[in-house]
Formats: C-alpha cells, structure tokens, sequence
C-alpha cells in the first residue's frame, strides 16, 4: 500500500522529481535560492516535535515564528488529501490577491497539480513526517516567473495525529497579476515516529482536492456556534397597549 501510495503521487507529478528529504534542506533550493523562512518553520517544528512522531497544535508559539509569520499558515483537514487555511501570512494571501482563511490549500495550485498534491497530504495523514515541495509559477502577461517552496508537516491536537497542519509558502520574486498559482517540481517526504513503516492507504484516483463531499463532518472553530433557541415561559407581554385620555 505504502509503494503504491509513492506510484500515484509519482504518476501525478507526470515526470517532475521525487526526490528524499534526507539529502536537502528547506532553506536552501536547487538552484541556489534562498529560503529563511522555509528554514525556520522546518527547524521550529522539528524542535517542537523534540523526538516524537509530530508536536501538539497547543505547542505553536506565533513568537517563535516571528520573522516567517508572513509566510507560514495553519490548516486543516476536511477531506482526505484536503486542508483548509484557518490562519495565513501576508505573503500567501498576496498570492491569490484576496483573503485565503477558508480556501483550501489547493487554490494555490494549478488544476492539473492538484491530485498530486492531494496525495502527498494523504502520505503525511496515514504516516507522520514532513513534507518539502519545489513549485513552479505560473506564467503569463504581468506574471514573472516565481521561485518558490512550500512546506508542510503535521500537528495532533487532543492525542490525535494530524488534526492539524503547519506550513510555509516562501515565494521569491515580483508577485505581479494575481491569483498566483504554481506547478509542483518536485516532492521530497521524511518519515517520522514509529509509524514511518506503517502501511498507507491509496487515494482514490478521482478524488477531488478542491471539493470536500457533503457529509464531511463540521469544522469546530471555523464558525461560530449555532445559537440554542428556548421557548419562552410565564406570559408574555403584548407590544401594543391601549391608552385612554379623559379629553
């Protein structure tokens, strides 16, 4: 199951490189290109997780993100393979030119790219590690090519593995045109915890990651609470009342 998981994500990149996370950095891209803020996300939740399969959601500290909150973000999950934006750096609602809290993740990235992406988020919910991905830009009139590179890794909340996720999204360059959407170049994954040789269930091969089915369960702390209606008791007391004058 687990190969069979790493063939589709292969199959979806169409030829890009898949590459181990064990042989590279985040902070620094194949081509020479900087990434600090990549690198700092990378290294604050590899000491958070201090040895564990993943740190807790309640360990997220935004001080000690500081110089790469205007990249970094905080999702989660609604779907297999899908995640949502619940917090987002500056830069990445620059990106799509408008507020991204709500959006899923894949809005980020082009259409034909999306499954693959699906799939890399599937790998880190069923084994816990961290994913580092290598995109491309989209081009065209007022877009200039982007450098750019996302990170994400895992956070349990409550004891539960993967209830959350922590990213960064570094683009480098002129922004120009928006939205802004990007190609994947190249996955590298390491696996973390004892659950790193774990069997991992496939994705299914239609599975939309820009839709979540209908009777995807409710995402506390996205809304506000419904209000509880109570019937009133005793009498109630008209709106309208006569008044007599003597004149």
């Amino acid at each position: 199951m687990q190969e069979g998981l790493w063939n589709g994500v292969r199959n979806s990149l169409a030829g890009a490189k898949v590459i181990r996370l064990d042989s590279r950095r985040g902070g620094e891209g194949s081509a020479g290109v900087s990434f600090p803020a990549i690198a700092q996300v990378e290294a604050y939740w590899e000491a958070l997780r201090a040895g564990r399969a993943m740190p807790e959601r309640a360990e997220i500290d935004p001080r000690g993100l500081e110089a790469a909150l205007g990249h970094a973000f905080l999702a989660q999950p609604v779907a297999p393979g899908v995640i949502r934006f619940r917090l987002a750096g500056r830069q990445i609602c620059d990106l799509m030119g408008m507020e991204v809290r709500g959006m899923p993740l894949s809005a980020l990235i082009r259409p034909d790219a999306r499954d693959a992406l699906a799939r890399v988020i599937a790998a880190l919910e069923a084994g816990p590690g961290a994913a580092l991905l290598d995109l491309d830009s989209d081009r065209g009139t007022g877009r200039p090519p982007l450098d750019a590179r996302l990170f994400l890794a895992p956070l349990s909340e409550a004891g539960a593995p993967a209830r959350r996720f922590l990213g960064c999204l570094e683009a480098r360059g002129a922004i120009g045109r928006t939205p802004r959407r990007f190609t994947i170049a190249s996955v590298s994954i390491r696996r973390t915890g004892a659950s790193a040789r774990a069997s991992l269930p496939d994705l299914p091969a239609q599975a939309d990651p820009r839709r979540a089915p209908a009777d995807a369960p409710a995402i506390p702390g996205m809304a506000d609470g419904a209000a509880v209606f109570r019937h009133a008791t005793g009498a109630r007391r008209g709106h309208l009342r006569l008044v007599r004058s003597s004149d």
